[in-house]
């Protein structure tokens, strides 16, 4: 898989080798993205408040998020105030979440 032919300080990959460097990459990003979209936190409304909210409809007192989740909110109700914020936050949930 390895070969020395690169030059000084340098190793060249075979063909095979660089065949499984690719499939490594694209495992990782599919970990990531799966990551992304799994639910990372929970907001449950405990107390009066989320007796209330029960009330109307069961189980709504309970709200899953996700990073992708939180991106695509700020990106919906636009929190932002000018270019870089909101450039800012479209970056990362397409650079560095998806």
């Amino acid at each position: 898989m390895w070969e020395n032919e690169g030059g000084e300080g340098r190793i060249a990959v075979r063909l095979p080798g660089q065949i499984l460097m690719s499939v490594f990459i694209v495992i990782s990003a599919v970990f990531v993205f799966y990551g992304a979209t799994e639910t990372s936190w929970t907001f449950d409304r405990n107390g009066l408040v989320g007796i209330l909210i029960s009330l109307g409809l069961p189980g709504s007192d309970l709200t899953n998020y996700s990073i992708w989740n939180v991106g695509l909110l700020l990106i919906e109700h636009e929190v932002t105030n000018n270019f870089l914020e909101a450039f800012t936050i479209m970056f990362c949930c397409v650079c560095c979440i998806g």
